[in-house]
């Protein structure tokens, strides 16, 4: 009876262990395998907006596929602006090639430990035209990747790329940094302080004065350094400005200004505060060097 009992028990506890066996071997495996695939798409399907959201900052930056070689970035307020083509191209590029890596985690106390909490993390989300991809994304490692997980999933893998910068990132970095992307042959006039440029000038641009053609070119086409908030001006002050009046052959009427501080360089537009240099300042109020 005695040795009935002892055989029943030792099959219950085989039983046991092979019912835990089978119950952890999935996470057990992946554990000890690698991410190594592509997460969010392959390259041959086209990303058609990208969405980095930061609950920490309330920062929701929008970025949509204008047409095949330009993008535009929407900010919280639904405002749209030109983006930057070498960033955003770096990014797709970056997201087309993106590995998750290698597993480090399939914990979920471990989420605190890598930023990775639900609710509080940063997130890339990828909308092509037939999925929607979605990554979280926390702290640094010591190589200089970042650790990610899936929103529905636990696992935390030691990604091939490091998306964790782009949480310091505010929708100005994506902003292009290209002021005035137009032509001669758009502009019905335009003025430059008291000095009023017509139509018929512009035609024949080359019968101006050197000094005069200089600071007309000098409005279209320059990059500047960086575009920051118009707020910024709340706290400058202001040394030296020329107000700036476009009137385009499509009846758009732009005002701007070009404006030095003690010690920065600035031009102004409906919408931003572009940082440039002195050179683009003399040369646009039309000083002799």
């Amino acid at each position: 009876m005695k040795s009935n009992n002892i055989k029943s028990l030792m099959l219950f506890l085989v039983v046991l262990i092979l019912f835990l066996i089978v119950l952890n071997f999935s996470s057990l495996f992946n554990f000890f395998s690698s991410g190594d695939s592509h997460f969010f798409i392959p390259t041959s399907e086209e990303i058609r907006e990208i969405n980095l959201f930061n609950p920490k900052t309330n920062l929701n930056i929008i970025i949509k596929r204008a047409n095949i070689d330009n993008w535009i970035v929407v900010d919280n307020n639904k405002e749209e602006f030109d983006a930057d083509k070498l960033l955003v191209n770096e990014l797709v590029n970056n997201i087309k090639n993106f590995k998750l890596g290698d597993l480090v985690s399939f914990k979920e106390d471990s989420h605190k430990l890598f930023d990775l909490e639900s609710g509080s993390s940063f997130s890339v989300k990828v909308n092509t035209k037939n999925s929607v991809y979605s990554l979280l994304v926390g702290k640094s490692s010591s190589v200089g990747s970042s650790y990610v997980r899936k929103p529905d999933s636990n696992n935390v893998y030691l990604a091939s790329y490091n998306f964790t910068y782009l949480a310091g990132y505010n929708k100005f970095d994506f902003y292009s940094k290209q002021v005035n992307d137009f032509s001669l042959d758009q502009i019905k006039q335009v003025k430059i302080g008291d000095i009023l440029i017509s139509r018929s000038d512009i035609e024949n641009i080359s019968s101006l004065e050197q000094n005069t053609q200089k600071r007309i070119r000098s409005l279209l086409n320059f990059n500047a350094i960086r575009v920051i908030s118009k707020d910024t001006l709340n706290d400058l002050q202001i040394n030296e400005s020329v107000d700036i009046f476009f009137e385009l052959n499509d009846g758009k009427t732009l005002k701007h200004r070009a404006i030095r501080s003690e010690s920065d360089y600035f031009y102004e537009t409906e919408q931003v505060l572009y940082q440039t240099t002195s050179i683009i300042f003399d040369n646009i109020l039309g000083k002799v060097e």
